[in-house]
């Protein structure tokens, strides 16, 4: 399938490549077609490739003429992508490609996320394999896997894959940014089995559908519309209720855009119905303009499933209304530029079906420490409503360093370029240097920097054409420098 981007001195080869990548089916944890393509391209260009046992590829680009002596680089990306698509939309994202196409200044996906996050970073630099003109010193490519869904790439590199000096991650979505830190996170599983009976009368099914969602780093500030909690505060409005099935979330690190119930009342369907129109109709007065397009839609089902008891769907009622989701705390970076936020959850993937239980909560922070006392809350909500509580991974945070020479270089050549500022952050989300840097047997710098995307992690993804140019000019400026 592929695209084509025509736009004044967008980078050919960057772009030739992305549109590659969007054909080849990536979805975390089945990354065997990506990874195949990858190790023939190195192989056809004669490069030293190697994998090491969890599946992460290294290519060598050897040193060009004066850089031999250079500090040794590592450039890094994770090869696969979260896989979300609008309700109805026909994919099997293991075996079917993306349908990219170019709207303007944007590339964007029809009806699926695109995987910019992080094809556009794979591109970047498999497009040096392509490019003799840039004097570089002798780099590293690493490309990861399963880093959408658990770091897993990252978190079991082998440390003599690489090596280097200084890592530069090009996973970050926003252009005229150099990032210095990220959040560490964990996940934690909640379940339970519930015993359950027959249903009385007609089951009905209510859905919250058509939230914005997103990415729950880079979004989850914006206090967009998790559609679980959102159904939850209709469902509160039914009488009676016996719940027979609940399903919301793709991913531990999507903001959940749609949501069902399946459930049966004793009370009056009609007046819950209206209360139901009243919420929903309120919702629109404050809801931001992302998530206005929702939709909520109460009907019979003309099935027949079991259900929970009056008692047992209380008690999950409870635990959905008081588990935390957001923003849980807000921190300054060291430069004191803009809030950041320091501590966050989201309640991600919840599933109710046949009695089974089960919950996928993903926590981000800063600081450890601080972190504790929002683990022990849901901790204890689980606890107290009968789950078994299990967490099944954690990651470090990568604490900002504002004074590293890599820094100060990488300030220089922006300014040298584009006669401005470049802006230094630290990133809520969960990048891979942190993890890298603990992995690595020598001490590194790292830096991370990336065009402009939006809406990563939902079928909204958008890569805006003219901040990848810039990208494109910044990352061989800095390649050049060091």
């Amino acid at each position: 399938m592929g695209f084509q981007v025509t736009h004044e001195n967008a980078p050919k080869e960057l772009w030739k490549v992305f549109s590659d990548i969007t054909d080849i089916p990536r979805p975390s944890k089945k990354e065997e077609k990506i990874r195949s393509w990858i190790i023939n391209l190195a192989k056809e260009k004669n490069l030293n490739v190697r994998e090491d046992k969890i599946g992460n590829i290294a290519i060598t680009l050897p040193a060009k003429s004066g850089k031999e002596n250079s500090p040794k680089l590592i450039i890094q990306n994770h090869i696969d992508m979260v896989t979300d698509a609008v309700p109805g939309k026909n994919i099997n994202f293991e075996t079917d490609p993306i349908e990219a196409f170019v709207d303007g200044d944007w590339v964007k996906a029809k009806g699926t996320t695109l995987g910019a996050d992080n094809g556009i970073g794979c591109a970047a630099a498999l497009a040096l394999i392509f490019d003799d003109s840039i004097q570089h010193p002798e780099i590293d490519l690493l490309f990861t896997v399963d880093e959408e869904t658990g770091l897993t790439g990252a978190q079991e590199l082998d440390p003599k894959l690489v090596k280097g000096d200084i890592i530069l991650n090009l996973d970050t979505e926003e252009w005229g940014s150099l990032y210095v830190g990220c959040a560490g996170g964990a996940d934690f599983d909640f379940k339970r089995k519930f015993e359950t009976q027959k249903g009385k009368g007609t089951c009905y099914k209510l859905s919250a559908k058509g939230f914005a969602g997103g990415h729950s780093g880079v979004d989850i500030h914006r206090y967009r519309a998790n559609a679980a909690k959102y159904l939850v505060e209709l469902l509160n409005q039914v009488e009676g209720i016996q719940l027979a099935g609940f399903e919301s979330g793709k991913a531990h690190n999507i903001i959940p855009r749609d949501a069902s119930a399946y459930f049966y009342t004793s009370g009056d369907i009609s007046k819950a119905a209206k209360q139901i129109d009243e919420i929903s109709d309120h919702w629109k007065t404050y809801l931001s303009p992302e998530d206005q397009k929702f939709e909520v839609v109460l009907e019979e089902t003309g099935e027949s499933p079991d259900c929970l008891s009056l008692s047992d769907s209380k008690l999950l009622m409870h635990f959905f209304n008081f588990f935390p989701h957001g923003v849980n705390s807000l921190v300054r970076n060291a430069q004191g530029s803009e809030p950041l936020v320091g501590t966050s959850n989201n309640m991600a993937v919840t599933l109710l079906k046949d009695g089974e239980f089960y919950l996928l909560t993903s926590m981000r922070f800063f600081n450890r420490k601080e972190a504790v006392n929002l683990e022990e809350r849901f901790c204890l909500l689980g606890d107290f409503c009968g789950m078994t509580t299990t967490k099944n991974s954690e990651y470090p945070s990568w604490n900002p360093n504002f004074n590293s020479e890599l820094l100060s270089k990488a300030k220089n050549v922006y300014k040298e370029l584009f006669g401005s500022e470049a802006e230094v952050k630290a990133i809520h989300a969960g990048l891979e240097c942190g993890i890298l840097m603990d992995r690595l047997e020598n001490d590194v710098q790292a830096l991370s920097f990336g065009p402009t995307i939006t809406n990563a992690h939902s079928p909204d993804e958008g890569v805006h054409i003219p901040s990848v140019t810039h990208f494109w000019k910044y990352y061989k400026a800095l390649l050049e420098s060091l």
